[in-house]
């Protein structure tokens, strides 16, 4: 029988300790904004602020999943808490090649995720 190889997750908890914190800038295309207002595409879901992401991508205990464990592209996933949206979300995002990060989508933290979060476990 083949053996699979998979690629290793990697989880890290960013810390913010310094006088100075980091600001974490997160661009977000049109299109993407357009896709957080999810109750266009599903009625009755929730539809997500770019704000609510900013505070969770900002969290001091946001946690980086890298890749994220779903995602086809490979995509970045920052889970943190937003006090407005009184969640903790998930925030896809992509790094391009100067480094700068843009939206994919978010979503309110379930299940796994969740106890990445909390937990610390995968």
């Amino acid at each position: 029988m083949a053996s699979t190889r998979h690629t290793p997750l990697r989880c890290v908890r960013l810390r913010k300790t310094f006088v100075y914190g980091l600001i974490v800038e997160v661009n977000w295309s049109n299109a993407a904004v357009d896709h957080l207002a999810s109750s266009k595409r599903c009625p009755g879901a929730l539809d997500l602020e770019v704000a609510w992401t900013v505070e969770a991508v900002n969290d001091v205990d946001a946690v980086q999943v890298d890749p994220y464990w779903t995602s086809c592209t490979n995509a970045l996933a920052i889970i943190g808490y937003s006090a407005a949206a009184g969640a903790v979300l998930v925030v896809l995002v992509y790094r391009n090649l100067g480094g700068d990060l843009h939206g994919l989508t978010a979503w309110p933290t379930t299940g796994r995720a969740l106890r990445v979060y909390t937990d610390g476990r995968t």
